[in-house]
């Protein structure tokens, strides 16, 4: 006879990939006819652009590109000259379990961007990416618990456990627009050498089925003046936007990453005094939903001979949430010395997590006066780690990554570089459950207990008594101190009397 065990479905989402693709691209540019040659490459910069992510069955392709502006020393002496080209990327990623009902999550990071002269003419750029995937598919949890009518002889033993599935992935795109004024002390704008966008969460929350999602684009733009001296500026631009889940749970934990698929900056206003940004957003959103479930643990049966049959669940949940705020600094050598710094252009890479260790690699662009005037580009890549305590056998995932603030100086020849982030991480646990599915009673094959004792006397080595009614066929309610003057019921070392119990 089966014996049908009650179910209960818990609706999430289960992590099919999650890999990390890399990516090299190359290319060269020539400097047109109307452009001087080049003497010294002062700087490139360039912000990844996410552009498209497309899911076919057993397949993901992601394309980008790379706007990327190289500033330029001319061999006529002339002005900073700028070049710009774009660098266009694409990765596919292969695996079965993905299709197009899958979700997909990625990231993009500009690893390293180099510049190098091939001639005076000609310029070759060479970029990393690296990104960041994760591709999410329905698979419903199913918990198995005890039967609603057990039969006679059979006894269960249920266990609770907390979990935290991610039960959606989702994604808001948006568009952030601002004209910043430049300072009252700034030149106005005439051609913009180098920019950067920082995109931070500074809030997240739901309500309803709403994601209430808060934060800031920090934009720090390195330009030549209609005089042609070179400035610099910055400017935040906030942003509150609002995210809609098919089912958000009361209780849940949130994330966000964020990345740009357009950057545009322009000089405004009729003299150049202020900066027109346009910025374009693209916001992946996991919510992991808290849960308390029962599940099927163990069965015996102390009449009939019984058959189980039990399928293993791994259960994860969120231990606790952390922001860590380590900060670097780095001495940086420098050909000549410095005068002054115009400004730092500062950019995160991807997080590495070994253990409780964070290594979240930082790359600046420094750019700096000489003692005569000229202006000159450092670049520095610095780790910044940190380091949390771990309970055994948990691991940590980063959930997002901010820079406070990112600054140099002057100092013995070079420069000292320091910087402020903030981590937020997440601990998991994983615990392996055996959880009984299914139960089969022979009641035309009785249980033979011939020369199984009917009372047994022994003292207790833990507090579980059900390993103990199970092996003796008794059930827990039945055993009971040997005396009163005993340790009370179950406690280590007290002196049990576990009768067999055919029922």
């Amino acid at each position: 006879m089966e014996i049908k065990c009650t179910e209960t479905v818990c609706d999430c989402l289960r992590l099919v990939v999650s890999e990390t693709l890399r990516r090299e691209e190359e290319r060269e540019a020539v400097v047109t006819d109307s452009m001087p040659d080049i003497s010294a490459i002062l700087s490139a910069s360039g912000t990844p652009l996410i552009r498209s992510k497309d899911l076919s069955a057993g397949q993901l392709r992601l394309t980008a590109n790379l706007p990327i502006r190289v500033a330029y020393l001319p061999e006529n002496g002339d002005a900073i000259c700028t070049l710009e080209l774009d660098l266009p990327v694409s990765v596919t990623l292969e695996n079965a379990e993905i299709s197009e009902a899958c979700t997909a999550l990625t990231g993009l990071v500009l690893v390293s961007l180099e510049a190098r002269i091939l001639n005076p003419r000609k310029i070759a750029v060479r970029a990393e990416f690296s990104f960041p995937v994760r591709v999410y598919c329905a698979a419903p949890l199913r918990f198995f618990g005890a039967p609603e009518e057990a039969g006679q002889g059979i006894h269960v033993l249920e266990r609770e456990a907390e979990i935290t599935p991610v039960c959606a992935a989702l994604e808001k795109t948006f568009v952030l627009t601002d004209e910043a004024p430049l300072a009252s002390d700034s030149p106005a704008v005439a051609k913009i050498l180098s920019q950067s966008t920082v995109l931070e969460t500074e809030e997240l929350k739901s309500v309803g089925t709403k994601i209430i999602l808060k934060g800031s684009a920090m934009s720090r733009i390195v330009y030549l003046a209609t005089d042609g001296t070179p400035a610099a500026a910055s400017f935040r631009t906030a942003f509150s936007q609002i995210a809609e889940a098919e089912r958000l749970p009361a209780d849940c934990l949130l994330s966000c990453e964020a990345m740009l698929s357009g950057a545009y900056y322009e000089p405004g206003g009729p003299d150049g005094g202020t900066i027109r940004a346009e910025m374009h957003v693209v916001a992946e959103l996991t919510v992991r939903s808290r849960q308390s479930v029962r599940y099927l643990a163990d069965a015996y049966n102390n009449l009939w001979e019984m058959e189980t049959a039990a399928e293993p669940q791994e259960l994860e949940r969120a231990v606790r949430e952390i922001r860590l705020s380590p900060s670097a600094r780095a001495a940086v050598e420098t050909p000549v010395p410095v005068y002054e710094v115009l400004s730092v252009i500062a950019s995160l890479g991807e997080a590495a997590v070994e253990g409780g260790t964070v290594t979240l690699p930082l790359t600046a662009q420094i750019f700096y006066f000489t003692g005569d005037g000229a202006l000159r580009c450092a670049v520095r890549t610095i780790p910044v780690k940190a380091t949390t305590d771990l309970e055994e056998g948990a691991r940590m995932i980063v959930t997002g990554c901010a820079l406070r603030d990112c600054a140099a100086v002057p100092a013995g020849g070079g420069l000292d570089l320091r910087a402020e982030t903030e981590i937020a991480v997440s601990v998991l646990m994983t615990e392996r459950a055996e959880m009984i599915s299914a139960i089969t009673v022979d009641e035309e094959r009785p249980l033979d207990l011939t020369g199984e004792p009917t009372l047994v006397l022994l003292r207790a080595d833990g507090d579980d008594l059900w390993p103990l009614a199970r092996a003796y066929h008794s059930v827990v309610e039945a055993i009971c101190p040997a005396a009163p003057e005993e340790a009370a019921e179950g406690e280590r070392g007290a002196l049990l009397l576990i009768p067999k119990t055919l029922s």
